[in-house]
């Protein structure tokens, strides 16, 4: 059986190291932003334009696309109400007003009453 190499221990940096990390990436940071900072101003108008431009597309394909949905839906709606009433029969004497109607979870009560 192979015997097991200890891991060295590494030291950790101090707080010395990190400070001066971050020090100098400030520096860098400070120094490379006045020749950095400008190019991307000079693209970000445009791109910001684009994204808006985009967006305002998008919602108007939406609502056509809605308003389409809704006047499908009622064309369909219409469709089966014109042959619910084909399907129905109209009873013009008025038996239908005085069926007896079961409510869910309630008593049965006519249809015409000034109960139901």
């Amino acid at each position: 059986m192979a015997q097991e190499q200890p891991v060295p221990v590494r030291p950790r940096p101090g707080r010395l190291g990190t400070i001066v990390t971050a020090a100098l990436a400030g520096l860098a940071g400070g120094l490379l932003a006045p020749l950095v900072l400008p190019r991307l101003e000079r693209g970000f108008r445009p791109a910001t334009k684009s994204l808006f431009k985009t967006g305002i597309a998008l919602y108007e394909r939406g609502r056509e696309r809605a308003a389409e949905m809704g006047e499908f839906a009622s064309d369909v709606m219409a469709e089966a109400r014109a042959e619910y009433e084909q399907s129905t029969p109209s009873d013009e004497s008025g038996a239908a007003a005085n069926e007896v109607v079961r409510l869910r979870n309630r008593s049965a009560r006519e249809a015409g009453s000034p109960n139901a």
